[in-house]
């Protein structure tokens, strides 16, 4: 709940506020010592319309207060709401029995029960303008009390107002003058005196009158108030004199001052209704027009997107072709110049059996190399074949055991495998592949020409072949094969993919084009291979061949 009306205004005010107040004070003062020694005397009449009127305006002040209570549940007007209700009560009731109709009627005299009436609401109101004043000491006792605490103070009201009913109705009142003195006359108006100076304190003391119209009127409300009770009511030596009807219209025009707080209270939240819309509708005009202009941007985001993605296969197109082409070229040079390559090569090993005694050393060594390089050259023309074929594969659907696969690739080395008197052992728990039979055990048996080829002189090779699982990734399921070989230096353990690429001296025969064989292969397996070093020396190599089965 909001603890009081929203601050308007403005602090330069402050200094116009203040000699206001102090001139509102200063002209009572001046009324008070003018009126003094005035003979006027007023009537019943007179008397009765003034509380009619007060009634009226509090009336109105009390149906305002509850609005504005309902609209944004400040207890502030809550109390405004109640006090001016009970008010609007005590006040029309005491019209009602103090007016020339009712005298005799009741068990108290008009001397006695005017004044005491007419306090009895001053009182009240009193009472409720300084719980209203206090904020911080209202709210957390309302709310200790009960969630909906109008119910209490409407309750409270009306026991207040029935009590009093019932005081002035049935019990005789006693005299309420009792000295001719100035200020003393009727000294119990200075009870209600005492609270509105409480309530004024509070009110001050809040500073929100500084720069708020509502709370700047209350507090005119309270002097005037103040003044009524303790200054003109108290000094009222009799009914309807001078300070008697004074008094009566000081406490009208009290109401009125807080009437008009109300209303002006009213206007402000109403200007700022209005210029929080005109606000609003600014923030909604330059919220449209970044959303048009989001539109646009989008628009053309779009349309640069399309245009991109057209770029993009446009260009993915015309490389896919060149790849083709550069492909169709690679196997058809390379099949074209095997042919006179190997005329070359006949012809060579002709020479070099017919003639061999009739050359000197160095022409059986030329003979040699010609031949050899021959050799070499045929097997890297075979190499790229094989390459720009594993570029084609279609891609592999059907399940295969990896048992079957590396049996095969062992038979095809086994030649290899008895002269060098490797030790081959390979793991029971293998995995089903989904793969391409041919281009499988074409890897496998790269892998172990490489483990049989790359080892320290003299040394036996020593090959394992088990399954190899990541569990943090489903596809990465294949084939790890170790060896105990030279190994493979860890800044060569991604070159030696490539073509050509070898991680050791061209001492050992080879071309360099098996392990990039095998990473064509593994990629069209959407799979993937890689090397480790092997503790205790040696290498382990990791192909996986993407979905598979145990």
């Amino acid at each position: 709940m909001s603890a009081a009306p929203a601050i308007t205004g403005d602090s330069k005010r402050i200094p116009f506020r203040i000699s206001g107040y102090i001139l509102i004070v200063s002209s009572l003062f001046v009324l008070f010592l003018v009126a003094i020694n005035s003979t006027w005397q007023g009537s019943s009449q007179i008397h009765t319309s003034m509380e009619i009127f007060s009634a009226t305006i509090a009336a109105v002040v009390s149906a305002l207060s509850f609005v504005r209570f309902y609209s944004d549940k400040s207890y502030l007007y809550l109390f405004l709401a109640s006090g001016f209700l009970a008010t609007t009560f005590l006040d029309g009731y005491h019209a009602i029995v103090t007016s020339s109709a009712m005298e005799g009627i009741l068990p108290s005299a008009q001397e006695a029960l005017i004044p005491w009436s007419w306090n009895a609401s001053r009182c009240f109101l009193g009472v409720l303008l300084c719980m209203a004043a206090w904020p911080h000491r209202r709210d957390s006792y309302l709310m200790k009390v009960n969630r909906s605490p109008e119910r209490i103070i409407y309750l409270i009201v009306g026991i207040v107002a029935v009590f009093c009913f019932l005081l002035f109705t049935i019990i005789p009142l006693p005299n309420a003058h009792f000295r001719d003195m100035i200020l003393l006359s009727r000294p119990q108006e200075h009870i209600a005196g005492i609270l509105l100076l409480i309530a004024l304190v509070g009110f001050l003391r809040d500073g929100r009158w500084k720069t708020n119209s509502f709370e700047h009127w209350i507090v005119i409300s309270l002097l005037i108030g103040i003044a009524c009770q303790s200054l003109f009511m108290a000094s009222s030596f009799g009914l309807f004199n001078i300070m008697f009807d004074i008094a009566h219209s000081l406490k009208a025009l009290s109401y009125i001052c807080v009437l008009v707080a109300l209303l002006s209270s009213s206007f402000s939240l109403f200007k700022d209704e209005r210029d929080g819309r005109a606000a609003l509708a600014l923030v909604l005009e330059s919220l449209y027009e970044e959303v048009d202009a989001r539109k646009v941007a989008e628009a053309e985001l779009l349309q640069r997107k399309n245009q991109l993605e057209l770029e993009v296969q446009k260009r993915t197109t015309e490389l896919s072709e060149t790849n083709n082409n550069l492909e169709t070229m690679l196997y058809v040079a390379s099949h074209d110049l095997r042919e006179p390559l190997r005329s070359m090569q006949n012809f060579s090993s002709l020479v070099l059996d017919r003639y061999a005694d009739k050359l000197d050393e160095k022409g059986v060594d030329f003979l040699t190399r010609i031949v050899r390089a021959g050799e070499r050259m045929d097997r890297l023309m075979e190499e790229i074949l094989m390459v720009s074929r594993a570029r084609r594969m279609i891609k592999p659907n059907k399940l295969v055991g990896a048992r079957v696969l590396i049996d095969e690739a062992v038979e095809s080395l086994r030649g290899r495998i008895s002269s060098t008197n490797a030790r081959i052992e390979i793991m029971d728990t293998l995995p089903a592949l989904y793969v391409d039979r041919v281009w499988a055990t074409q890897i496998i048996q790269n892998l172990l020409a490489n483990a049989l080829k790359f080892v320290e002189p003299g040394e036996p090779p020593d090959i394992t072949i088990e399954a190899y699982r990541v569990a943090t990734e489903p596809n990465a399921t294949g084939l790890a094969i170790k060896d105990r070989g030279t190994g493979v230096p860890e800044n060569q353990s991604e070159r030696i993919f490539g073509l050509f690429q070898r991680g050791v001296a061209r001492s050992v025969e080879g071309t360099g084009a098996g392990l990039a064989i095998v990473r064509q292969i593994v990629d069209k397996h959407d799979g993937s291979v890689k090397v480790v070093p092997r503790q205790g020396g040696g290498s382990v190599f990791t192909v996986t061949f993407g979905a598979a089965r145990d």
